[in-house]
C-alpha cells in the first residue's frame, strides 16, 4: 500500500507523523512527532523538511531529494539504505546515541551537508566517514 502525501504539515503527534510500509512524500513538513515519517520497504520524498521529535525519518529503502532534518533527538535519517540528494541533515543525535544520518550500508550523499553519520548495528559512535563530523 502506498502512502502518497502533498503540500501538507503535520506536528505534535505522539507516535508517527506518517506510517506505511511504502510512502512517496511531496513538500511536507513534519514537526515535532516521536518519528517523523516511517517506512518498512521504501520512502521517496523530495522537498522534505523534519524538524525536532524522537528520530525525523526511519525507513528501508529512503531516497530523500531537497530535504531538511535538524533537532531530533535520535538520528534525523535512517534507514537500511539511504540516498540523499541536496539535503541538509545536521544538528541531530541531542540524545548522544546516533547521528545525522544512519544506515545498514554506506550511505549515498549528493550535494548533501551531513554532520555525523551512524553504521547501524554498530556500537555508537562508529561513523561512515562521509559527514563533516565524523
Amino acid at each position: 500500500m502506498l502512502i502518497d502525501v502533498r503540500s501538507s504539515s503535520i506536528s505534535g503527534a505522539g507516535s508517527h507523523g506518517i506510517a506505511g510500509p511504502t510512502a512517496k512524500l511531496t513538500e511536507v513538513t513534519l514537526t515535532d512527532n516521536w518519528v517523523g515519517v516511517a517506512s518498512s520497504r521504501r520512502l521517496k520524498g523530495t522537498a522534505l523538511t523534519v524538524t525536532g521529535g524522537g528520530t525525523g525519518v526511519a525507513g528501508g529503502a529512503v531516497t530523500l531529494i531537497g530535504c531538511e532534518a535538524h533537532g531530533a533527538q535520535h538520528n534525523g535519517i535512517q534507514g537500511e539504505r539511504v540516498r540523499l540528494v541536496d539535503c541538509n541533515v545536521t544538528g541531530n543525535n541531542l540524545g548522544g546515541l546516533a547521528g545525522d544520518v544512519g544506515s545498514y550500508t554506506l550511505p549515498r550523499l549528493d550535494n548533501t551537508v551531513c554532520g555525523t553519520s551512524q553504521v547501524l548495528e554498530q556500537p555508537p559512535g562508529t561513523n561512515w566517514g562521509v559527514c563533516s563530523g565524523d
